[in-house]
């Protein structure tokens, strides 16, 4: 038998695109590990929702070396795979509350924001960089 298939250069350029996807999604989950097993605990502040037809975006503010920072990349998002728990938790986010979340200065636009820990304490909260 012989069996001779002929790559088309389409074929190269799909498999390209699926391999810079797969190094980006692998990327994605390293940071996220490393952020769960490495950060620092931080308090962060959200401030923002914006709710669009097919996606909500999250903002939260935190301080970083007396600099504030503002970022969307949080841990926070809607989703089919979040368990009802994750999903009521997120829905219960109070804007202009502040929650416990991890940080890493390597990635300083990335944080993971914990839903369930609402920090009230002001002293807490202004030696966050927060003044109310």
């Amino acid at each position: 038998m012989n069996f001779k298939y002929k790559i088309a250069p389409h074929d190269y350029l799909t498999l390209v695109i699926v391999v810079i996807l797969l190094f980006f999604w692998i990327e994605g989950v390293k940071s996220k590990n490393e952020i769960e097993n490495n950060g620092k605990n931080i308090i962060v502040k959200f401030i923002r929702k914006d709710d669009l037809p097919k996606t909500t975006t999250f903002y939260f503010a935190y301080y970083y070396n007396n600099v504030k920072c503002q970022v969307t990349n949080s841990g926070i998002h809607h989703s089919i795979l979040n368990s009802d728990k994750k999903e009521k938790m997120i829905n219960n986010l109070k804007l202009e509350s502040y929650y416990t979340a991890k940080f890493l200065p390597k990635y300083p636009k990335k944080i993971i924001v914990n839903p369930a820990k609402e920090i009230m304490d002001k002293k807490v909260i202004e030696k966050a960089g927060f003044k109310n």
